[in-house]
């Protein structure tokens, strides 16, 4: 993948971070003539970007699912094509997930936490199509490849190994990722941004090939966000 790419990706996601969740009860949402979710890749990349970097995953996983489930108790489905498909595609990405991870065979991840969960009901399997069941299940599958045998998060394993950071595009959205949620919460994040490129600017000097294209993939991203939160504006 690109890095143009991933930095579309990553912009949607934590697009996604500043707004809320859709209001409850169903049918508040969404074009109803419509019957899959269009945001569904970009709120699968930034749960994996999540996972990928959490260091309990599992935990993460469960509180997520335990939270969308119990928003949705009591719902049957049948209302809001568009909506249905939105909630349904998040509760079973997150079950499939801990499924494909083991989370119920893991010691101190809450265990009895997952035993006592419920399966998503009968109706989110429905509302989905089956190339959305496909890409959940190959997500899950890139996950557990991922976090298999992994002692450290994916942002410590590339630390100050700046080619093969440039040559991995997880080390680079999780850290972009890192730096969304960062900003976020920051009082005052054009000044954070300013400081960040001037600081990598200034440390590009000197500095070999490697580094100095892993900085301006940093630089950039730092710019584009200057754009996001309307900068100098």
């Amino acid at each position: 993948m690109k890095k143009s790419q991933l930095r579309n990706i990553i912009r949607e996601s934590i697009i996604e971070l500043r707004e809320q969740g859709p209001t409850l009860p169903p049918g508040t949402i969404g074009d109803p003539n419509a019957n899959t979710w269009g945001g569904a890749a970009a709120w699968a990349n930034s749960i994996m970007m999540i996972v990928f970097s959490h260091q309990n995953p599992c935990n993460f996983l469960i509180k997520r699912y335990n939270t969308l489930y119990a928003k949705l108790s009591g719902y049957t489905g049948g209302q809001n094509p568009l909506w249905q498909n939105q909630m349904a595609y998040k509760l079973v990405t997150f079950w499939t997930f801990m499924d494909m991870l083991g989370c119920q065979n893991m010691p101190n991840e809450g265990i009895n936490e997952v035993r006592g969960l419920k399966p998503p009901p009968d109706w989110c399997y429905k509302a989905l199509t089956s190339s959305q069941i496909s890409e959940i299940n190959s997500n899950a599958t890139k996950i557990a490849n991922e976090l298999k045998g992994r002692d450290k998060p994916i942002n410590e394993q590339y630390a100050g190994n700046a080619s093969a950071w440039n040559n991995n595009a997880m080390a680079y959205m999780v850290w972009s990722f890192g730096i969304g949620s960062m900003l976020n919460n920051h009082q005052n994040p054009c000044n954070f941004l300013s400081k960040r490129i001037n600081h990598f600017n200034n440390k590009m000097q000197g500095k070999g090939p490697e580094w100095q294209t892993m900085m301006q993939t940093k630089i950039d991203f730092f710019v584009l966000q200057q754009g996001e939160y309307s900068c100098g504006a």
